[in-house]
């Protein structure tokens, strides 16, 4: 799949970059600016969910309140000696704080290198460095969305990382929902929908890539 998307989104740039697009480009920045968006969203969000969590680690309250519903789950290994989980809730929090926090960098590359894509939509006006312009905003697109499709991963692991809090039972059950779910998702099968292909008389994936 990112192999895939990769492939079409150096299409679409090169596209947007050839001078016979000049009616594209502010198709170009507007779906740059879309994407800004999304990530915009996205990394506002998941920076108020890590606000909350760090708050609840300084809630005492909060986290008695967590332990003792962990503690009714079966799957929950509990120290003898305190009768307390061996992994406290403070250290739950302290990592779903820093899968928010990864999620957050991933989202800012991403909008990072799509502002610096919307001013190369028409940089390559008869200079000499064309093509190395042209090849740089490829790569450059490609990195951005791989930043987007990460924090996205990331972001997909908070599900079960939150259900962790209640108990382990907890957290294997979200974790094989979310792991099901991004299989179906993810995957092209033909009892979910057409599956995605270049017939051969047009000269398959490669030759769409590779024209002018």
């Amino acid at each position: 799949m990112y192999g895939h998307n990769a492939l079409l989104r150096k299409r679409w740039t090169k596209r947007m970059l050839s001078r016979e697009a000049d009616a594209l480009a502010l198709l170009g920045v507007q779906t740059y600016r879309n994407v800004i968006m999304s990530s915009s969203f996205l990394a506002t969000a998941v920076l108020g969910i890590s606000s909350f969590f760090l708050s609840t680690v300084f809630s005492s309250d909060e986290t008695e309140m967590i332990t003792k519903i962990s503690l009714n789950d079966p799957l929950t290994s509990v120290d003898p000696e305190t009768g307390l989980p061996y992994i406290s809730v403070t250290v739950k929090l302290m990592i779903l704080f820093i899968i928010c926090f990864v999620a957050f960098f991933f989202m800012t590359q991403s909008i990072r290198l799509h502002m610096h894509l919307g001013f190369a939509m028409k940089a390559n006006t008869g200079d000499e460095i064309t093509d190395v312009i042209r090849e740089r905003t490829m790569s450059s697109a490609v990195l951005g969305q791989s930043y987007f499709a990460f924090g996205l991963r990331v972001f997909y692991l908070l599900f079960p990382s939150v259900l962790w809090l209640l108990g382990t039972m907890w957290l294997v059950i979200g974790s094989v929902f979310t792991t099901v779910g991004l299989f179906v998702f993810d995957t092209n099968h033909d009892n979910w929908g057409k599956r995605f292909s270049v017939s051969s008389h047009d000269g398959g994936l490669d030759h769409v890539l590779n024209e002018p």
